[in-house]
């Protein structure tokens, strides 16, 4: 997903074996989106974020970033899919793409393993 959100954005540069132009990223840009990045939301939303409410005060918040983020980057999505395609849509779509990432691997997941127990992990990673 990283690699996708760096192809998105303004000034990329050229990786081998991707699009190059706004039509080829867009069209990139919607099969991962149909293939990787919507699995993983509906994963997440469905068996990560529902155990993890109410648990803990700063879970909660991020938790709710985290749907209010997925929710943003669909709206983009959807607009690509109605052929809004644009450099600066894309780029946009690449710098939440990467934002929320970061947020997920740097915040979300760091104050997880910090404050949740080894059991109720185990219990929330049996359903991923």
């Amino acid at each position: 997903m990283l690699l996708l959100a760096q192809l998105l954005k303004k000034d990329a540069p050229y990786y081998n074996g991707l699009p190059s132009d706004l039509a080829g990223k867009a069209h990139y840009a919607l099969l991962k989106f149909k293939m990787l990045i919507k699995p993983h939301f509906e994963k997440e939303e469905a068996f990560l974020l529902p155990p993890l409410r109410n648990y803990d005060e700063d879970i909660e918040k991020l938790c709710e970033e985290i749907l209010a983020e997925h929710q943003e980057i669909e709206l983009v999505f959807e607009q690509i899919r109605q052929h809004e395609i644009s450099e600066d849509i894309l780029d946009k779509l690449g710098h939440l793409l990467e934002q929320h990432i970061r947020k997920e691997e740097r915040v979300f997941f760091q104050l997880i393993q910090e404050r949740i127990s080894e059991t109720k992990m185990d219990e929330i990673g049996k359903n991923l």
